[in-house]
């Protein structure tokens, strides 16, 4: 079977669909939406922790209530799931532009960017963090002793110990470099996700070359062996970047799009899967075989696969997300979800505390509304500075490989 030729950029066709910058609007608003449900997560295990119900599903002690897991609205605050298709997305759009138009320089000029791509606001949330906390804003601690939050009081599982002192350089070190290679999460557990999508990233951009190159099937099933072997020993998460990337390679080429009907169905199917985390209540039916991290990853991913291709570039859906408000998550997405714990261990820890005479869903819904107040507004800031930071990036890289690499036609 033959590699199909690449498909010709067409700008006009998709500058409505598609920022400046290529990224696909509809996707980064998903994104944006699931950072979203990363934020209402973490504030509920944060300042409401018995009504959650991920505690007690992981049954950890003290927490009884396994509140709306088991129903399809746990979806909504399935933080999980939302990283899942954090990677999936990842693999898809890290590769779909090469599948299409197939030019090494843009891919060279993928793997240069990445680091620094993520770097910048990865160490600008840790140094942030250690300035909160040298500054004593950090009152999770006594936040947590009212809300009984274990979340809360161990910072998401950052992994500190009684006697952690804060360090600038220490933060400055662990957002440059040490969140990636080693999985460092002093200053910010949201980098946790940080190391899988570093390596992630360029286990993609490897595939991707080698998917075009490798046309064989000699050589093209062994490498896929090998995959599958390595990430089986590894972590299931990789595989998310790989179901992304093998998407991005079935969308290579322009295909017909599904009727609204059965488009809608699977949305609604896989909205459902989402707000699976255990087999009981609504998922009673599904065997006890899935119940387990790695089982949950997949199904996950399978999701995320379903959505990327609903609201991608060939996607039955992608017209909803067609909007400046769109176009305002997917820009926040990235920023929101590396900001919202530093928030949340300061400023909304101390509302907490002002609050507590009030009754507890008073005080909750009240710091909510200010806690998300001030977390979209500084993630809009954070944004501006990342669109800066990006456009530097592109415009330095370009030159550099301009450079380089001599033009098609001399």
């Amino acid at each position: 079977m033959t590699e199909p030729k690449p498909i010709p950029a067409q700008p006009v066709a998709l500058s409505t669909r598609t920022t400046t910058t290529g990224k696909i609007i509809a996707l980064e608003a998903l994104r944006g939406i699931a950072s979203l449900m990363v934020f209402v997560s973490h504030f509920w295990l944060a300042f409401a922790p018995h009504s959650h119900g991920l505690l007690a599903a992981l049954q950890i002690p003290g927490y009884a209530s396994l509140g709306i897991v088991g129903t399809p609205w746990f979806a909504a605050i399935n933080a999980t799931a939302a990283v899942t298709f954090f990677f999936v997305l990842s693999g898809y759009v890290l590769s779909i532009g090469y599948f299409r138009h197939g030019r090494d320089s843009a891919l060279i000029s993928a793997v240069l960017k990445r680091w620094p791509r993520l770097a910048m606001l990865t160490t600008l949330s840790t140094v942030s963090a250690a300035l909160l906390m040298s500054a004593g804003a950090y009152l999770h601690q006594d936040a947590s002793a009212l809300s009984d939050s274990t979340w809360l009081r161990t910072m998401g599982s950052a992994g500190i110990d009684e006697g952690f002192s804060p360090s600038i350089w220490h933060a400055f070190l662990e957002g440059v470099w040490r969140t990636f290679v080693h999985g460092e999460i002093f200053y910010n557990s949201n980098l946790w996700t940080m190391r899988f999508e570093f390596f992630g990233s360029f286990l993609v951009f490897a595939l991707a070359w080698l998917a075009r190159k490798a046309t064989s099937p000699y050589l093209r099933w062994p490498l896929w062996l090998l995959l599958g072997y390595w990430v089986a020993g590894t972590s299931t998460y990789y595989l998310c970047f790989v179901l992304g990337l093998a998407l991005a390679y079935h969308d290579r080429v322009d295909r017909r799009r599904a009727g609204l009907a059965i488009s809608l169905t699977l949305l609604a199917v896989a909205l459902y899967f989402y707000g699976y985390f255990l087999p009981i209540g609504t998922y009673a039916w599904l065997p006890q075989t899935v119940d387990s991290h790695d089982a949950r990853t997949l199904i996950y991913s399978a999701v995320a696969v379903a959505l990327v291709w609903l609201f991608g570039r060939n996607g039955s859906l992608q017209d909803w997300l067609q909007n400046r408000l769109a176009r305002w998550l997917g820009e926040i997405s990235f920023p929101l979800y590396l900001l919202h714990p530093l928030v949340l261990f300061s400023f909304s820890s101390w509302l907490h505390l002002q609050l507590h005479a009030l009754s507890p869903v008073s005080a909750v819904l009240i710091n909510l509304l200010l806690t998300s107040a001030l977390t979209l507004s500084l993630a809009t800031l954070m944004a501006r500075l990342d669109s800066r930071w990006v456009s530097l990036l592109n415009r330095v890289v370009r030159q550099g490989i301009s450079k380089r690499v001599p033009h098609p036609h001399q």
